[in-house]
């Protein structure tokens, strides 16, 4: 899978690409989150992160939320990324999910 995302947090993005574009799941969710929370703690303008189905606003800070909670991420991308947020999106989403959260699913999986 080729990923565009070249705004979004790179820790992410790499280690999406190393899996193949999958979704990341356990500890390799964890320590990718981890990685990018150290390296990127506040959300870039330039980037749209959703947590458990809602939209991160450029500036809140990503280094919040325990790695260990996050279950699931998501680099989404075309029409998916598109239906989340609009042009905006066209470099790509990242969509990360919690152990405890509304464990919303992205569009396509509902």
């Amino acid at each position: 899978m080729r990923l565009s995302v070249l705004s979004a947090p790179a820790a992410l993005t790499l280690v999406a690409a190393a899996c193949g574009g999958d979704a990341l799941t356990g500890p390799e969710a964890e320590a990718a989150y981890a990685m990018a929370a150290s390296h990127y703690p506040i959300i870039p303008a330039s980037t749209v992160v959703f947590i458990d189905g809602k939209r991160m606003v450029a500036g809140q800070r990503l280094d919040q939320l325990d790695p260990k909670a996050i279950d699931r991420i998501e680099i989404l991308e075309g029409a998916a990324a598109a239906a989340l947020a609009g042009d905006e999106g066209r470099n790509g989403v990242i969509w990360i999910s919690t152990k405890d959260g509304s464990r919303a699913a992205p569009p396509g999986e509902r």
